[in-house]
């Protein structure tokens, strides 16, 4: 009976020791995250670093301000929206009547609606498209420039918050490989006149 008992430990041993090593290796060599995810502030601080970037005239507070109200509102907005699911399942939800908005360009108005209350006085922020007039493929979102220095759009910073339901995008416009943006003149908000 003890011959019986080694001779079962002794085969169990190296199948246990082998799968215990290959889950050891797995582990160690990347089925294990990579990185974690940004918290908020780590992105509110990138987000705010990146304005700052933009130009000597940039006032820090006026950056923070605008880094974590854009992060804040843009994650509010996939509430309000009922975003479950990703920006183009949430598309055809909209488009077919299922939801009542959420399609990039009412992302972009609303976030720009929203910050224009922040009255910033050293940024600006535009509405940019890109393939503009093409039903399936065109994209709206934000940017951000210096307000008082002629700057290319190339060097402002994209605000998407469509494109990860809600978690906002940011890069600068130079680094955003999907999409050739384009400011757009149509979508800019008209200053009330007065009466």
């Amino acid at each position: 009976m003890r011959d019986t008992f080694y001779r079962s430990v002794a085969v169990r041993t190296p199948i246990v020791g082998s799968m215990v090593a290959l889950v050891w290796i797995a582990v160690v060599t990347g089925c294990a995250p990579q990185s974690l995810p940004e918290t908020p502030s780590q992105q509110g601080r990138r987000l705010t670093h990146m304005l700052r970037g933009l130009d000597r005239s940039v006032d820090p507070a006026e950056a923070r301000r605008l880094a974590q109200e854009a992060l804040r509102y843009s994650r509010s907005l996939a509430q309000r929206y009922h975003v479950t699911s990703s920006p183009w399942v949430h598309n055809f939800l909209v488009n077919i009547g299922l939801k009542k908005r959420g399609l990039c360009y009412q992302w972009a108005d609303d976030l720009q609606s929203h910050l224009a209350h922040l009255h910033l006085a050293t940024l600006a922020i535009y509405p940019i498209g890109a393939h503009i007039g093409d039903y399936w493929r065109e994209h709206n979102a934000l940017v951000v420039l210096p307000a008082h220095h002629v700057t290319p759009l190339s060097y402002g910073i994209v605000l998407d918050p469509w494109r990860h339901s809600g978690d906002l995008y940011f890069l600068p416009v130079y680094q955003d490989t999907a999409y050739h943006w384009s400011l757009r003149d149509d979508r800019i908000p008209k200053a009330p006149s007065d009466p």
